[in-house]
């Protein structure tokens, strides 16, 4: 009997990961690094599927999203010619624009421009965006996977992240106490179970993962702002905590310095939102909750609006080139999707702004 039950087990765990393969639901639990020079970043010929949920304003289908060898969105630097100029970009989601894939990425539309309108040397643009980075990051990420790519220029859109780290709490020292996993007996189980598709069926049956087919050629994610933003609204407000903007403009500031000392030009741009935006984006308004609580619209303004003059500040301070995308980009249904996020009208005109920067310069 006990032979029986382990041949048919393994024949059944044979069978599910040919017709019907489920995805690990404890990804980020295995993983554990040590030491990481770069806590977040995107994987060489990493790629996925974005699909856009109904209603999001200037954003439509399903979009393929991938990087490249070095983990950027943009063409393989290997292949680039010894002569190309490169540029990066460097910021959180807004510069990543995952939602809109390859085709819409704003590295992608700002390479289609220079190619179009340049003479002499041909550019190679690169985007190191990557969702939920803050000035920390963007400081590992610069120091240890572009500098010595040889910039020539390098744009940070910034600012949101670090007021959502600071309304966190968290701490500009990468040090979160408070998010260890407790490996107790039940998770080394449960981790252990969840490595063979017979556990992963069981944990997706009973609620606790989602029971959705993985196929790694192809994963899709589909967007909820709407729903995300809902749930925001149900929330009572709350007052925004004390928010310090000294880490924030230091680590400006060491942008600015690394970049420069690289013999690139260093770009600053200011964040824009639609928190005094009337009409539609209102109802999408999902990035007013952060930690269980929710803040009113205004007030997130306000606290983006210090972050954005800091930034103005600092640049002013180092020499460094201003986008004021603040002041100069509408924050409506035609170029934001939702709080800060660039729709396809959006990352046009933030391509139009950097190609501006690198014309202005030759």
């Amino acid at each position: 009997m006990l032979a029986s039950l382990v041949v048919a087990g393994a024949v059944l765990e044979l069978l599910l990961r040919w017709l019907y393969p489920l995805g690990d639901p404890y990804p980020n639990q295995r993983r554990i690094e040590l030491g990481a020079y770069v806590p977040n970043r995107h994987e060489p010929e990493f790629h996925m599927t974005a699909k856009a949920e109904p209603g999001l304003s200037g954003v439509d289908g399903v979009h393929r999203f991938q990087t490249n060898a070095q983990g950027f969105v943009g063409a393989d630097l290997e292949r680039a010619s010894e002569d190309a100029r490169r540029i990066f970009l460097v910021g959180g989601s807004t510069m990543e624009c995952m939602v809109l894939g390859v085709e819409g990425n704003p590295a992608t539309l700002m390479q289609d421009a220079l190619t179009q309108t340049s003479t002499a040397s041909p550019f190679i643009v690169e985007n190191a965006g990557h969702s939920g980075d803050a000035t920390f990051d963007h400081v590992a990420i610069l120091s240890q996977r572009i500098v010595h790519l040889k910039p020539d220029f390098v744009f940070f859109l910034v600012g949101v992240n670090d007021l959502i780290a600071g309304l966190r709490g968290e701490d500009y020292a990468h040090l979160h106490p408070d998010q260890t996993v407790d490996l107790t007996m039940g998770s080394l189980l449960r981790l252990a179970a969840t490595r063979l598709q017979l556990g992963r069926l069981v944990v997706a049956a009973v609620g606790v993962g989602r029971l959705r087919r993985w196929d790694p050629d192809d994963p899709v994610i589909e967007t909820h702002y709407q729903s995300a933003a809902r749930s925001c609204a149900a929330l009572p407000p709350k007052p925004l905590p004390p928010l310090s903007t000294d880490a924030y403009a230091q680590n400006l500031r060491t942008l600015v310095r690394v970049t420069q000392a690289a013999g690139a030009r260093a770009v600053l741009m200011t964040q824009p939102h639609s928190w005094r935006t009337e009409g539609k984006l209102e109802a999408w308004h999902w990035m007013l909750c952060h930690g269980g609580k929710r803040y009113s619209a205004e007030a997130m303004a306000d606290a983006l609006d210090r972050y954005n003059e800091v930034t103005r500040k600092v640049a002013g301070a180092t020499g460094a080139t201003l986008v004021d995308l603040a002041r100069t980009m509408p924050g409506d249904e035609h170029h934001l999707y939702d709080d800060v996020h660039f729709n396809v009208g959006g990352a046009r005109a933030l391509a139009n702004a950097m190609v501006e920067v690198v014309t202005r310069a030759r």
